[in-house]
């Protein structure tokens, strides 16, 4: 089945916020395994995933950031993303499940 047609079938990817999010956190993950400098440190991001900053993500794409956190919990609750949460970093990585 062609992803696009998943999408659509998805019941979490119904409404435009969550599938405008579910679509940009897998344009952003990373491809392959690469470094990323973050807030004046290295970052390794294996392939699937990305450093998000809910907040700096949230002035980007016009949601509220209680939105966007639901959202991705909601992601986490049904296996389709991972989310680690560093005490004291302002970011998150999330890797996108297959």
């Amino acid at each position: 089945m062609k992803d696009y047609r998943r999408t659509l079938d998805h019941p979490l990817l119904q409404d435009f916020d969550a599938e405008g999010l579910w679509s940009r956190l897998r344009k952003m993950a990373a491809y392959q395994d690469t470094s990323v400098r973050l807030r004046g440190g290295l970052f390794m991001l294996r392939r699937g995933q990305l450093a998000l900053s809910v907040s700096a993500f949230a002035e980007q794409g016009g949601m509220s950031r209680k939105r966007i956190r639901l959202l991705l919990d909601r992601f986490e609750a049904d296996g389709m993303i991972t989310i680690s949460r560093a005490p004291g970093k302002v970011f998150s990585i999330i890797t996108i499940c297959n």
